[in-house]
């Protein structure tokens, strides 16, 4: 039981960390965005775009994990 724990441990150590990286991103590309000109807006928009999904299916997969788990 003790090595199950770890294991699920060590996957959410896991998760948390790309959860952490994808939280950074979206934070930079929402530095840019107030940095840019409007012509570049569109192209930095489309990148917070893909960040923040990236960002919401790693959030779901924390929520079904725990889920999962109780």
């Amino acid at each position: 039981m003790k090595s199950v724990a770890g294991s699920v441990r060590s996957e959410n150590v896991g998760r948390i960390d790309l959860l952490e990286q994808r939280i950074e991103k979206a934070k930079q590309r929402l530095l840019e965005l107030n940095r840019t000109q409007d012509s570049v807006s569109v192209q930095v928009m489309e990148g917070v775009e893909d960040t923040w999904k990236a960002l919401q299916d790693s959030l779901q997969d924390v929520i079904s994990t725990f889920e999962g788990h109780h």
